[in-house]
């Protein structure tokens, strides 16, 4: 990850823990800060409280699946926007499928390579923070517009 999303903060849900484990220390080694939990509930608690530039999902979880999970974080509007990446060993074309017309911004397949896993988030982290800063500068333009008039 280049230097600004080396402090991007990153919320995973997955009910295994060895894949928690790996996707913090693969992601924490890169200098991202995450947050682990272990179903979509608890996902959508900490989503609300605090502020992520990206959610990786995993599709099968108890109590809520990545899925409704994701349908809830673009029902909102301060999540709506955000990137979400499914990360899941259902690959059956229903479930891509499925997982596209929720709201993923982007799928990845268990089990994943670190390295690929890493480049997919630094780009959907790019490509937000760009799309912030667009929506900022467009911003600024239209008031500058505002008070010339």
């Amino acid at each position: 990850m280049n230097a600004p999303e080396m402090r991007s903060r990153i919320l995973v849900a997955d009910d295994n823990e060895e894949i928690l484990n790996f996707l913090r220390e693969s992601l924490e080694s890169f200098g991202a800060e995450v947050e682990s939990v272990c179903n979509g509930e608890r996902a959508l608690e900490v989503a609300f409280v605090r502020p992520f530039d990206l959610v990786v999902l995993d599709i099968d979880m108890p109590q809520m699946d990545g899925l409704e999970t994701c349908r809830r974080l673009r029902a909102l509007p301060f999540t709506a926007e955000l990137p979400v990446l499914f990360l899941t060993a259902d690959t059956r074309a229903s479930t891509i499928e499925e997982a596209f017309r929720v709201g993923a911004t982007d799928f990845l397949c268990k089990p994943v390579n670190a390295l690929v896993l890493r480049a997919r988030i630094s780009n959907l982290i790019g490509i937000r923070k760009m799309s912030q800063e667009v929506s900022r500068i467009s911003e600024a333009l239209k008031n500058l517009g505002t008070t010339r008039s």
